[in-house]
């Protein structure tokens, strides 16, 4: 085998370094298709960028074939609901698909990666969250805005810090466990506008009755899960 600077393996393909530059070489430091790159990423699900003599970023296969013939400033390597994030330039920065083709037209300062359909983003100094598509699912703006867990979404305005849910409307939050369950979840207790008392974690969504009911069809026979819920659920009976 050649000696390199360096070489990064995954499942028998070797991201090598040598004089400056990154390749790709086989399980023998063959070069797969002797094309040299400033970088190359970590292949995660068989996909890395790469950013070209040109410091332009794209994606990238095992075999060292682009996934798409357009070149971003920057690409991410991580892809959440199908979608990667890009920029075309300063503070511009969307959404694009495993084709390279952006999601929408709109271009924002910033944008977080999508979780449930869901990213955060922020324009003219301003946060909201976005769809598939770009579009805001509500109206209100705030100072900062952080990922929807479990239908809820930590936000900041005016130095207050508070919750929302989807429609954009604060929440009143009582509290919040970490950690709850067999899947560890997060747990909110709060109260919606008309002043019932609500509980969402993970698929669920309810009242207390609701709750203490599933948590008994649910962990009855767990006994460690069991507690850890009722002892919650006795707090606000």
């Amino acid at each position: 085998m050649k000696k390199f600077d360096y070489v990064v393996w995954h499942n028998g393909v070797g991201t090598a370094g040598s004089d400056g530059k990154e390749f790709l070489v086989d399980s023998e430091g063959k070069p797969l298709n002797g094309v040299k790159y400033i970088s190359v990423s970590q292949f995660i699900d068989g996909i890395a960028t790469a950013r070209d003599l040109n410091h332009k970023m794209f994606h990238i296969n095992m075999k060292g074939e682009p996934l798409y013939e357009e070149r971003y400033m920057w690409v991410s390597n991580i892809c959440e609901c199908g979608a990667y994030i890009a920029s075309d330039g300063v503070d511009s920065e969307f959404h694009i698909d495993i084709t390279g083709k952006p999601l929408y037209e709109e271009r924002y300062k910033y944008v977080g990666n999508y979780r449930d359909g869901i990213a955060h983003v922020s324009k003219d100094d301003k946060a909201f969250h976005i769809d598939m598509k770009g579009n805001p699912i509500y109206a209100e703006r705030f100072d900062a805005v952080y990922t929807f867990v479990n239908g809820i979404a930590k936000v900041k305005l005016d130095g207050n810090v508070f919750y929302i849910d989807k429609t954009g409307k604060a929440v009143d939050m009582l509290a919040s466990y970490l950690k709850i369950g067999s899947r560890e979840d997060t747990l909110y207790v709060h109260r919606n506008k008309d002043g019932v008392l609500l509980f969402l974690t993970g698929c669920f969504n309810g009242t207390l009755e609701e709750f203490e009911k599933a948590v008994n069809f649910e962990h009855k026979d767990r006994p460690v899960f069991f507690k850890q819920y009722m002892d919650i659920i006795e707090l606000y009976k």
